[in-house]
């Protein structure tokens, strides 16, 4: 992989540059390339790779629509609103009680 050495860079960008790599949990070194990449448009291409590599994982599924599951979904949640078996907060984190 190649290296890349930049001089005379306002001391403001590379301050700039540590408290984004902080806010992102990244090195300085990542967040740099992770601009880079993105300036570039090569983290939109790595996202339309991996957009194709799903469509393909998934071609010829049959898929519920989401009004379905949202509607299942629903009448399970409506249930717990009584108390009957959704834990609808809490420690549990809205798991269903047994």
């Amino acid at each position: 992989m190649a290296h890349l050495v930049l001089q005379d860079v306002d001391p403001r960008v590379i301050e700039s540059l540590g408290a984004r790599a902080a806010r992102q949990g990244r090195s300085v070194e990542e967040e740099a390339r992770a601009v880079l990449e993105g300036a570039l448009g090569f983290s939109r291409q790595r996202a339309l790779e991996g957009a194709r590599r799903l469509r393909g994982q998934w071609a010829g599924r049959s898929l519920r629509g989401s009004d379905e599951l949202m509607a299942r979904d629903g009448d399970r949640l409506s249930e717990g609103s009584e108390g009957q078996g959704w834990d609808g907060g809490g420690a549990g984190g809205g798991e269903e009680k047994s």
